[in-house]
């Protein structure tokens, strides 16, 4: 589990909260959670009966308007 504080600090490019992932060059989570904030959502961590949740959130898109604007 992560300490609360490094909750946003892990979304930090090269930063990573465990020395022993040492094949990781810590850009997954930065570069996920920009891809979320471009697209109008968010990637979240958070902490709960001993799981670590990853909550990723993107704005609902009406697909039939979409569809009906092209045409």
């Amino acid at each position: 589990a992560l300490r609360e504080e490094s909750w946003d600090h892990i979304f930090e490019p090269y930063e990573s909260e465990h020395d022993n992932q040492s094949l990781s060059v810590g850009l997954g989570l930065t570069v996920s959670r920009r891809l979320a904030r471009l697209m109008g959502g968010d990637l979240v961590y958070s902490h709960k009966d001993g799981r670590s949740i990853f909550r990723l959130t993107l704005p609902r898109i009406n697909t039939l308007e979409t569809d009906s604007q092209k045409n």
